[in-house]
């Protein structure tokens, strides 16, 4: 079994000459039943302590066989470290990659089926395809690369993109050390209290040289940077404990997991000295929300507003907007509609983790609805949750719009604005699509959102919300009950964070 050493990193890398850097020690979870900030329980408050959909985020972080339920990771919930660990370890699996030909440097229509061959040799050895490689492109490959994105968490749509490619051309150990990186990041933003991540500056630093999210999550990299924009600490303090764990390549990740089996990080929680965070950073932070619909893309913004200095803008995200969306209008007619966001200045209060949607009235049965395998057609319950693949993704953050004057001695009533930022089981729409009027982000950063403000801002555990949502919905002459009894857990955030929804680039004061 693995030695835990306390590893401070300051000495070797740092000469007699430069001044002294202050350093903490942080615990970093490595355990396979980790679970983000806002799913864990608070034994002290009994039942209503008890996060409902924490097991099930453990369940699944462990990947199950069935494989719809695997790759996860862009829907905000990444693979255990044993998971990792055993991929690493598969020594057959790896051999068969090596022995697929290699792919095609060109997409041209000529190296097609020797593309293809490729592909579903790939394929085949992941179990993402259950035949001999034939290059003939069907549904069954199809949805092979979409898993195959779905493992290295690249946003596509199932073609081979540059992107799904390149990662087809890469050594295989290499990609699995990639997503053991992504994970450990996960683990070290939320024991740290960082979520600076290069985003305000697109200056989106390395990990060990390795860039860990796809081009589609890097968006915001090519606009000018932000004014106040803070840098990449993610990043840094990620690579810093990789160091620390002896996780610097392939092969020394591989041979930290084979000296202690996939099993050797099961209930470790390892100490790791690290540079304090920076000046602002405090238990009830001074924090501000921007959503900037304006402009090419909208964009959620997050603001540190110290006591001295400048604001500081922590991270700059993809989001999205309200456009046009098909209405129910009556039993049987659906209009299309403009559906606008909410604009002006909005409050941040209720913070809810693994909500459920309840589908308006307005929703179209059709919606509502999935096709199975045989043909048939069954109530998409997976969409109102709770769950990873709900609309809401696995966080929610009501918008309430704020009172014009706060009462000193009684709490102010707050109007629900019917608008969120949350997260989505629908990451394509981050960049590409239009909402209701909501904000949507994807589910990672929305789970790292609700852990930071958790931890930076006084809360207060409510517990879970009990509902009582159903409906009716009529399909091809069949009627099949929707119902739901839990709208997810509360937290409540005390005092609330100020958010303005402006539709240009303007600076204002939260």
């Amino acid at each position: 079994m693995i030695t835990w050493i306390l590893l401070c990193l300051a000495g070797a890398a740092t000469s007699t000459a430069q001044p002294e850097v202050m350093r903490r020690e942080v615990v970093v979870d490595l355990s396979d039943d980790w679970v983000p900030r806002m799913l864990t329980d608070d034994p002290a408050r009994g039942e209503p302590g008890r996060n409902p959909y924490r097991a099930e985020f453990v369940r699944l972080a462990n990947q199950p066989a069935d494989s719809e339920e695997r790759f996860l990771d862009l829907y905000g919930i990444p693979p255990s470290l044993a998971v990792v660990g055993a991929r690493l370890l598969d020594d057959d699996r790896h051999r068969c990659h090596a022995a697929v030909p290699p792919m095609p440097a060109s997409s041209t229509p000529g190296k097609m089926r020797e593309s293809l061959l490729a592909t579903q040799g790939h394929l085949r050895c992941d179990g993402l395809f259950d035949r001999l490689p034939d290059g003939v492109g069907d549904a069954t490959t199809s949805a092979g690369i979409r898993l195959y994105q779905r493992e290295q968490a690249i946003i596509g749509v199932g073609g081979l993109d540059a992107e799904t490619r390149e990662a087809l051309a890469t050594d295989s150990r290499e990609l699995d050390f990639r997503v053991l990186l992504r994970v450990l990041r996960e683990r070290v933003v939320d024991a740290t209290g960082i979520i600076e991540d290069g985003s305000a500056l697109g200056q989106r630093g390395t990990v060990l040289g390795r860039l860990l999210d796809c081009r589609e999550m890097r968006s915001t990299d090519r606009l000018p940077p932000l004014p106040g924009g803070a840098p990449d600490l993610v990043s840094l303090l990620t690579e810093e404990v990789a160091h620390a764990l002896g996780w610097n390549d392939p092969q020394s990740a591989t041979a930290f997991f084979r000296q202690g089996g996939p099993t050797a990080t099961r209930d470790r929680r390892v100490p790791v000295s690290l540079n304090v965070p920076p000046a602002y950073h405090s238990r009830d932070m001074q924090i501000g929300a921007e959503i900037v619909t304006g402009g090419r893309r909208p964009e959620l913004r997050l603001v540190a507003r110290p006591d001295r200095g400048p604001d500081v803008v922590l991270v700059r995200w993809p989001t999205t907007k309200g456009g046009w969306q098909s209405e129910k209008t009556g039993d049987a007619s659906v209009e299309m509609k403009f559906k606008r966001s909410a604009m002006g200045a909005f409050v941040w209060r209720d913070l809810i983790s693994a909500p459920a949607w309840f589908p308006p009235d307005t929703t179209p049965d059709a919606e509502l609805v999935r096709k199975t395998a045989d043909g048939g057609f069954r109530l998409n319950r997976e969409a109102v949750g709770p769950g990873y693949r709900s609309a809401y993704g696995l966080v929610m953050l009501i918008h309430h719009r704020p009172p014009q004057v706060w009462g000193a001695e009684e709490a102010p009533l707050l109007y629900d604005a019917q608008t969120r930022t949350h997260g989505t089981a629908n990451y394509r729409s981050v960049t590409h699509g239009d909402s209701h009027g909501c904000h949507r982000l994807y589910s990672a950063l929305a789970t790292r959102l609700a852990s930071f403000l958790l931890d930076h801002r006084p809360s207060i555990r409510r517990g879970p919300i009990v509902a009582h949502y159903r409906r009716i919905v009529v399909w091809k002459g069949r009627r099949m009950p929707l119902r739901a009894d839990l709208r997810g857990y509360l937290y409540e955030l005390t005092p609330p964070v100020p958010v303005r929804v402006i539709q240009h680039d303007e600076r204002t004061a939260l």
